[in-house]
C-alpha cells in the first residue's frame, strides 16, 4: 500500500502507512460488545430546532434549489484520492475515475443521481437508503488499550457530499457562521478567539 501511494505521488500517506502501528481487532462477540458500549443505539437525531427562525430561509428553499452539475462530479471524482477506501460494496472513487472522465453520459447520469440523493428523493426507497447510508466499521486497537472504531461509508454518498461542499460551501459558511467556524471557515482560530473575548 505504501509503495502504491508513493507511486501516485501521495508521499505523506505512504509515510503514514509505513510509520503506523495500528492493528485491527478480531471480529468477536467481545469486540462487538465493546463497540456497542462505545456507540449505543440512540433514537433519531432531533438536536436541531428546525422551527427556529434562524433556519427559516433554509427551510423555505425549494428542492429545485439543490443541484449538482456534471462539472461538480468530474472535478470531485478527478481530485479524489486513488487509494480512498471503499464502503461495504467495495466500490471506490478510483473505480469511477476513468469511466466518468471519459464518458459524458455517465457523468451526467451520476450528476442527476447525486442531485436526487441531495434532495432526499432516495430516502423514499428504504432499501436504497439503507445501502447508501451503510458503512464498513473497522475496530482499530488503541496503543493505550480499547478500541477506536472507524466507519467507511459508501463512496456514492461520500462523493455526493463532496459535490455539495464544492457547490455550496460559501453559502453554508454564510448561513452557519458564527455558530460554527470549524469547517470551511478561513481564519477560524481568530474568529473563535474573538467570540470568546466578547463572551468573557
Amino acid at each position: 500500500r505504501a509503495a502504491a501511494c508513493a507511486a501516485a505521488g501521495e508521499y505523506s500517506r505512504a509515510v503514514s502507512i509505513l510509520s503506523s502501528d495500528a492493528t485491527i481487532a478480531d471480529v468477536s462477540d467481545s469486540t462487538l460488545a465493546d463497540l456497542a458500549a462505545l456507540h449505543p443505539d440512540e433514537p433519531g437525531f432531533n438536536g436541531i430546532a428546525w422551527d427556529d427562525d434562524y433556519f427559516a430561509e433554509i427551510r423555505s428553499l425549494p428542492d429545485t434549489h439543490i443541484f449538482i452539475s456534471p462539472d461538480d462530479v468530474q472535478t470531485v471524482i478527478g481530485n479524489a484520492s486513488v487509494h480512498s477506501a471503499g464502503g461495504p460494496s467495495g466500490l471506490t472513487a478510483n473505480h469511477l475515475r476513468q469511466p466518468v472522465l471519459s464518458d459524458d453520459k455517465l457523468c451526467i447520469a451520476l450528476a442527476g443521481f447525486f442531485t436526487l440523493i441531495a434532495r432526499g428523493a432516495v430516502d423514499a426507497d428504504p432499501a436504497a437508503a439503507a445501502i447508501l447510508s451503510a458503512g464498513r466499521l473497522l475496530p482499530f486497537r488503541k496503543p493505550t488499550g480499547g478500541l477506536r472504531p472507524i466507519a467507511i461509508g459508501e463512496i456514492l454518498r461520500r462523493l455526493c457530499g463532496r459535490c455539495l461542499l464544492r457547490r455550496y460551501s460559501k453559502a453554508a459558511r454564510k448561513a452557519f457562521e458564527p455558530l460554527q467556524v470549524g469547517v470551511g471557515s478561513p481564519r477560524s482560530e481568530e474568529h473563535t478567539s474573538e467570540l470568546q473575548s466578547r463572551q468573557y
